[in-house]
């Protein structure tokens, strides 16, 4: 009796200890940071639980806009067109010298390049995802993933794009620099911050619910592995502050998804694993008070206008490829795989559309879809042996983004520590 209560109190020690310290590197796509590798399908011994924990970092001062062109940081939506910020914004205060600028400015003839702003910066994302799999029977299966992300914004400073020619108007004309004499007093009257920031938040937990199926009674492959899976995407990350110009959600904005996931890989030559993985996630529309355009020539981060609207918030999808040799030299592993992400646009519908004509609102090209194409490098070391069985499995990745559209331009790079318990009880 003594023996079995020691054990049971060493094997739940254990247990607690490798929760406490461990973490992994998945999480769903984001527009400003390199995808994840989605990982393999999962392995359906009965009430084997895996622990995981990865850490990663990346930071760029660039971006891909709408033509997948790069540009400066905060010029992924184009230049900000400064000559129409005050249109269609009411009750302007014509006493007031940040509305007469804005005033005076929107009344100058219009010509390319006139009046606009090219914003640079620097961002930095330290992301530190935690992972628990507990296996029932038969195949089913529950996961819990929960991210923690450091996001730091830098460095903001502005260009101007204006004409320097003799044509007017151009970089000199008089209203012009009234505006940017003006700038931070009209930022300021809007409730607009114009500055650097640094936040560490909670991510979206997800939860997680599958079965998986490992085929090994073949007789040309080694394996044929499946997996799908299901649950929620919790919306328990920071929402993005609409009163900081550059801010960055820490999670989908406050919105409810339902991720719908499938893996499949098959094993050849005892050594070769050839996978794929498709990831499709719905959200829940949502009401909230949002910035938004009042005139057609508006562009850029910059809006004054707040209102109430209900955000109906794009599907995003997600299919990635890998090649695996796994196990080829003793405990080592090696994975180059790809990834290409799409979110679709964003549609608003304001609740004052005197003011936010709907039709106006959703050219916003914060709105639009995004997309993105990355390449993964994955090494991986399993010092799990017949003697050792609770031994780790330690990886170093590298997300290498080599395309897309409204994304900055984020390469990650990290680590992964993780465990595998078999519970024979």
């Amino acid at each position: 009796m003594k023996n079995l209560l020691y054990n049971f109190i060493r094997t739940y020690t254990s247990l607690f200890f490798f929760i406490t310290l461990s973490v992994q590197a998945f999480d769903f796509p984001h527009f400003y940071r390199a995808a994840y590798f989605s990982g393999e399908p999962r392995f359906a011994k009965d009430k084997l639980t895996s622990i995981d924990c990865t850490v990663a970092a990346g930071s760029t001062c660039k971006a891909r806009d709408c033509n997948g062109n790069t540009t400066c940081l905060f010029d992924i939506y184009g230049p900000h067109n400064m000559q129409k910020l005050g249109a269609g914004i009411p009750d302007k205060d014509p006493t007031n010298p940040a509305d007469i600028a804005l005033i005076y400015l929107s009344r100058v003839p219009g010509r390319e390049g006139f009046a606009h702003l090219s914003f640079r910066g620097r961002f930095e994302l330290i992301e530190t995802i935690f992972s628990f799999t507990q296996n029932i029977k038969r195949g089913f299966f529950a996961q819990l993933f929960l991210p923690i992300k450091k996001i730091k914004v830098c460095n903001i400073n502005y260009r101007d794009l204006s004409p320097t020619n003799s044509s007017c108007p151009n970089a000199n004309h008089p209203y012009w620099q009234m505006f940017l004499n003006q700038f931070h007093d009209i930022l300021a009257r809007y409730c607009l911050c114009l500055c650097n920031y640094s936040k560490t938040d909670l991510g979206d937990v997800s939860f997680l619910f599958g079965w998986t199926c490992n085929i090994q009674e073949t007789t040309v492959l080694d394996y044929i592995d499946a997996t799908v899976k299901a649950g929620i995407s919790i919306p328990s990350g920071r929402e993005r502050c609409e009163d900081r110009i550059f801010d960055i959600p820490s999670g989908y904005n406050g919105h409810i998804g339902i991720p719908l996931i499938f893996d499949a890989s098959i094993g050849a030559f005892e050594w070769l694993t050839l996978g794929i993985h498709g990831n499709f996630i719905p959200f829940f529309d949502k009401t909230k008070w949002i910035r938004m355009k009042t005139d057609l020539n508006q562009c850029g981060f910059i809006k004054l206008a707040k209102g109430c609207a209900t955000v109906k918030k794009g599907i995003i999808f997600d299919i990635n490829t890998y090649i695996k040799a796994d196990h080829f030299a003793r405990g080592i592993s090696f994975l180059i795989g790809y990834t290409y992400n799409k979110k679709y646009k964003d549609e608003l519908t304001p609740k004052d559309i005197c003011l936010f004509d709907p039709n106006i609102v959703n050219t916003d090209q914060m709105l639009q879809e995004w997309e993105m194409h990355t390449i993964h490098f994955w090494a991986e070391y399993d010092f799990v042996t017949e003697e050792h069985k609770l031994a780790p499995r330690l990886a170093l990745f590298y997300n290498w983004q080599i395309g897309g559209k409204r994304v900055l331009k984020t390469n990650m790079g990290g680590g992964t520590i993780g465990f595998d318990l078999a519970w024979d009880f």
